[in-house]
């Protein structure tokens, strides 16, 4: 049938008395003639009449360039997984039969599980989703579908794509009623194919053109693809030329507005638009259709960086999360800025759609308040030129999901690209578990495809060719690493590549990095990527016209980002271009992760004997940063260490190295301490302080080289112009006697040199009190990705050692998940306790005061009410009230038997939108059954500025705060009180805990995390976050504290001074150390929620921390005074 009526035909039909048939049903657009302009809208769809939706996956509708009658149809391109179907608009039905036509073309259709692929429903509501003859390329065919419609109902035609892989093309779409003789049919048919889908001439080989879209190949003079439509491309492809955007040679700071122009630190000619705070932007519509990076050359005229914000709109936008915001940094003078344009909207460690480049609309670079002259000038767009080693011969392919950047000059391979004889290249049989960008760490090995059988054909002339192949996983966006005992990759049915692994090379594997010092020299891509990335390479012979890379391996084992083939005789153009292709991943790496390094300032002028020693040694406070680039200051340079504690107590003294020549190996070594007593050289335990890579910012666009772990080892290398950190942790005995103890820590230098630093320790008082508030962190277990069945005596061994180290440290809380197994219905339901009544055993022998579940706390069962509650059908219950109430009485009634310590059961974690109120309605239910041994909690914030949560603070048993301040402490403590969680630093798990807690009743104290390694737990820039832990582990199962960590470890003794402190005072109220302590009480007790917690405010840590020093020293004297003789 035609779709468009000439006005000359129509008006001889109606001279003719012709009208159209009655039983005919009139269809908007049934030929797909009414795109939507610049389609496709937000949405993803293409027609006016036709709207459709992407139900999931890689989809899209499009407007299709092949028609079956007419211009255009409506096209439908889904890779793996993928659901997009188009759809009309509702209309009413009358009862009767029908009969619905359309035509169909397909390309590559790859039927996913149970055959699904073509979905279509017509009037009778049915779905019809399975064709197994529907697989493959068809040129175009008619489909009928007949039905009967019962009763007077409202309908709408379906048809798309789902679950499978593929294109299909829609077109001519009819609908009629018929009468009953006209048979029903089951399913739709499919009529013959009317012209198979092939080329409309000879193809030369030597002068094939590729399709930009489907990747067939063309002879460049038919102007369009015969397999898909798209247009292709004429000849060798051009660059764009460079577009500038913005220069300032006319003194006017349009197209940007804010700033102003001067005659200064301009680089596309003499003048530069410069500003100090806030930001500067250009509105209006741009195109950057074909270009890749977005760059500007600024002039920062500051002695210290300065955070550079970029926010980028396109029409979608409305709000933060549908515009690019992207961070990087500006150093003091020039900068270069480049980003691709190839961005999503959001953050980088959150990103949502693709950028809509052909329309930009407006453009912001911000620098915050920070008071700064920065210079702009040559924004600009340009193409990335790069890929200038490329050769005949050479296939370069990039495998990912379809909308992962790629690198210009390589070809795109999604789980959807099957092989096909027109393609040449693709999979062929392959079992495809998923498709992965990951964000990090350049934009060739972000992304990739996990083979687990099967794999990947290429067409070629037989021959000898040379195949490089990278199929390492660079960690999963939440920090999943592959488990696997072997894997393969088998080139023409010969195994190439054999891989065996057991737990003890996973173990190697996985903690890599462990010993690996960081040094400012080094670079980042070659010492990490190197080593996480091993390609293979491999010379073979091609005999039957076709290469086939097959892989082996479960899930995340093989990640295959990069296949590489070319002729063994240009072997010398391959490697260059391999060389090239490294290079421009360390451009991508380098551009995308920025290092800003501590730089120390320090004029220090060595005498003739350090000349001549080629070290110095300094001390500082262990609450400050000794960098590799640190230098000491005149009053740093001593060998006297002093510090003071109380029996039982641990109790750093630390001090550093700088080196002015490479030393080798230096080793710190410990004698024992002399005095009243003796403080054996066993409980002094040393161990140098590991520079590591850590991210300045959350995506760790901006990171830095600085302090994180004591190692357990006091040997390490000193290389020249560094210097090197010794932290001393001196457990004091608890029957140790008052008085000042004096010993050395000796330094052995590789050249059999020594030197030594002084120790001088007082013993001031009595063993402090023990906290008498649940405090600690977030989690408790450390694990390796490995099979658990191998793993649990290191598991258990690990969780046990890990709450010994907390106990030791002074924690009370910790979290974890209990892990419980619901078995039964109704009145029969019972619980399976065995996980935890292992880790509440452990717990309870370690003197902990609470269990916080975080996590699932009963299999199956959905604690948070959000996004969907549980259904208490599920389990035989009427209602969540009954479910929970036998559930939760159960539990109570087994941790009362089993002797448990007391449990808070997480149930919200910061909710928000509609989660809020499904969070307050569980919330209630669950308050209900707490008990005095078993609490619930939900995680959430409040301030009385930002009051919104409110009713889910009334709502929950206990409100575990992030934010807080006074108001939103009184409001929960008008019901089950308050909790503090996140921020942990030595001041909030000191004296800021005491105040919360012997003011304000606080219940418990946690903060993130013991162990939450994302991917490597060595290398932060891996994953979406950095690796947050108090504590890390090494191969030899042995726990490695962070330096953030001991400095907690010293909040929780400041507590426990004034804990202690305060007892004493109370046990003697007329000494007079205790009536003069009442103002440092006074002092503490006068803190203010909020006000007083620094909240990452650089300035506000620094003070609360001589504030944590000065309260420890007076606390301390105090309580010498009150126990010296006793």
């Amino acid at each position: 049938m035609k779709k468009i009526m000439s006005f000359s035909s129509f008006i001889l039909l109606m001279l003719m008395g012709a009208v159209m048939p009655a039983d005919e049903i009139a269809i908007d657009d049934p030929g797909f003639e009414q795109p939507l302009e610049n389609a496709p809208n937000k949405f993803g769809q293409a027609f006016r009449f036709w709207p459709g939706w992407i139900f999931s996956g890689p989809s899209e509708m499009r407007v299709g360039n092949i028609a079956h009658s007419g211009k255009t149809s409506g096209m439908i391109v889904c890779d793996k997984g993928g659901c997009a179907r188009f759809f009309n608009e509702e209309k009413e039905i009358l009862p009767g039969r029908y009969r619905l036509t359309f035509y169909i073309r397909s390309l590559d259709v790859v039927p996913g599980p149970g055959n699904e692929c073509l979905s279509m429903n017509f009037y009778d509501n049915r779905w019809h989703q399975q064709f197994a003859d529907f697989a493959g390329s068809c040129g175009w065919r008619k489909v009928t579908h007949v039905v009967d419609v019962p009763q007077k109902q409202k309908s709408r035609i379906y048809i798309g794509i789902r679950v499978g892989s593929g294109r299909i093309w829609v077109d001519d779409v009819n609908v009629e009623k018929v009468g009953v003789d006209v048979p029903l049919t089951e399913k739709p048919e499919f009529g013959p194919e009317e012209t198979p889908i092939a080329m409309p001439g000879e193809l030369d080989p030597a002068k094939a053109v590729r399709c930009p879209d489907c990747g067939y190949l063309n002879m460049s003079e038919w102007k369009n693809c015969y397999a898909c439509g798209s247009k292709l491309p004429s000849g060798q492809l051009k660059l764009l030329p460079t577009k500038l955007l913005a220069s300032f040679e006319d003194g006017k700071s349009a197209p940007f507005t804010g700033g102003e122009v001067l005659v200064l630190h301009g680089t596309n000619g003499r003048k530069s638009l410069k500003w100090e705070t806030g930001y500067v932007s250009i509105d209006g519509n741009q195109d950057w259709s074909g270009y890749d990076f977005l760059k500007a050359d600024f002039y920062l005229d500051f002695d210290k960086p300065v955070d550079l914000y970029v926010e980028i709109r396109d029409k979608e936008t409305k709000d933060y999360w549908t515009r690019v915001n992207y961070n990087s940094l500006l150093l003091p003078g020039k900068n270069s800025l480049t980003l691709p344009t190839n961005l999503f909207v959001g953050e980088k460690s959150r990103p949502g759609r693709a950028l809509l480049k052909d329309f930009i609309t407006r453009i912001v670079f911000g620098i915050g308040d920070a008071k700064a002259p920065v210079y702009l000038d040559n924004l600009r767009l340009e193409c990335d030129d790069s890929d200038n080693a490329r050769f005949d011969g050479l296939n370069a392919f990039s495998f990912g999901p379809p909308k992962a950047p790629l690198l210009r000059g390589m070809t795109r391979i999604a789980p959807g690209t099957t092989y096909s004889k027109g393609r040449g290249y693709g999979f062929l049989n392959a079992q495809i578990w998923r498709a992965c960008d990951v964000l990090q760490p350049d934009i060739v090995y972000r992304s990739f495809v996990c083979v687990e059988k099967g794999g990947f054909a290429l067409d070629l002339p037989n021959g000898k060719y040379h195949v490089f192949i990278n199929n390492d996983c660079p960690g999963g966006y939440w920090g999943e690493l592959p488990v696997y005992r072997e894997r393969r990759i088998i080139i023409e049915d010969q195994p190439v590549y054999e891989e065996q692994m057991d737990k003890d090379k996973a173990m190697a594997k996985y903690f890599r990095f462990a010993d690996k010092e960081e040094f400012y020299t080094e670079n980042t891509f070659d010492k990490y990527l190197g080593e996480i990335f091993k390609e293979k390479e491999f010379d073979v012979d091609v005999a039957d016209g076709q290469l086939n890379i097959e892989f082996e391996g479960r899930d995340w084992t093989n990640c295959l980002s990069c296949i590489v083939v070319y002729p063994a005789e240009k072997m010398d153009a391959g490697k260059k271009y391999l060389a090239n292709l490294k290079e421009r991943r360390r451009l991508d790496f380098d551009n995308y992760f920025r290092r800003l390094l501590h730089d120390d300032k320090t004029e220090f002028e060595l005498s003739d004997t350090q000349k001549m020693q080629g070290y110095v040694i300094f001390s500082r406070s262990y609450m400050e940063d000794v960098y590799p680039d640190s230098k000491p200051m005149k009053e740093e340079l001593t060998k006297n260490l002093s510090a003071y504690a109380c029996q039982g107590e641990i109790e750093p003294v630390t001090f550093a190295l700088r080196s002015f020549k490479d030393l080798g190996k230096v080793k710190v070594v410990p004698g024992v301490l002399t005095g009243p007593g003796i403080i054996p050289a066993s409980n002094i335990k040393v161990g140098y302080v590991s520079n590591r890579i850590t991210r300045v910012n959350a995506d760790g666009t901006i990171y830095t080289v600085k302090p994180r772990f004591v190692m357990n080892t006091a040997e390490t290398d000193l290389p020249g112009d560094t210097s090197k950190w010794f932290w001393a942790n001196i457990k004091v005995p608890k029957d140790a006697a008052p008085g000042i103890y004096r010993g050395t820590l000796d330094i052995l230098f590789e050249d059999e040199t020594k030197d030594e630093v002084n120790v001088q320790l007082e013993v001031v008082g009595p063993q402090l009190n023990e906290l008498d508030v649940p405090a600690g962190p977030w989690g408790l277990e450390i694990r390796v990705p490995w099979f658990a069945e191998e793993m649990k005596e290191y598991n258990d061994g690990m969780d046990e050692k890990s709450l010994a180290l907390m106990h030791e440290y002074g924690c009370t809380a910790f979290s974890s998940s209990l892990n419980l197994k619901l078995e039964g219905k109704s009145d029969e339901l019972t619980i399976d306790f065995t996980n935890a009544d292992r880790i509440m055993k452990l717990a309870k022998d370690k003197d902990m005061l609470l269990f916080v579940n975080y996590g699932t706390a009963i299999q199956g069962l959905n604690l948070y009410g959000y996004p969907n509650p549980a259904n208490p059908a599920d389990y035989g219950f009427k209602d969540l009230d009954s479910l929970y109430g036998h559930v939760f009485s159960l539990i109570d009634k087994h941790s009362q038997e089993a002797g448990w310590i007391p449990l808070v059961i997480t149930i919200c974690d910061e909710p928000i939108g509609d989660d809020v109120s499904k969070s307050m309605k569980n919330a209630a239910l669950l308050k209900k059954c707490a008990t005095d041994n078993m609490r619930f909690a939900g995680a959430t914030s409040l301030s009385k500025e930002h009051a919104g949560n409110a009713g889910l603070v009334q709502s929950l048993d206990i409100a575990n705060f992030n934010v807080h301040d006074k108001w939103s402490v009184d409001e929960a403590n008008k019901g089950g009180g308050f909790a503090f969680y996140n921020g942990g630093n030595r001041w909030t798990y000191g004296p800021y805990m005491f105040m919360l807690r012997q003011k304000y009743k606080m219940k418990f104290r946690l903060a993130w995390h013991w162990n939450c390694n994302a991917g490597d737990p060595y290398y932060a820039l891996d994953c979406r976050e950095d690796d947050y832990a108090w504590a890390n582990a090494n191969a030899k199962g042995e726990l490695v504290t962070s330096v953030a960590f001991e400095r907690i470890r010293e909040g929780i003794d400041d507590y426990r001074y004034l804990l202690t402190l305060k007892k004493l005072a109370e046990k003697y109220p007329g000494h007079q150390a205790s009536i003069e302590s009442k103002d440092l009480f006074d002092k503490v007790m006068a803190l203010e929620p909020n006000k007083d917690r620094s909240g990452g405010d650089k300035w506000m840590e620094e003070v609360n921390r001589q504030k944590s020093a000065d309260i420890r020293r007076k606390a301390a004297d105090f309580i010498r005074k009150l126990t010296v003789g006793r």
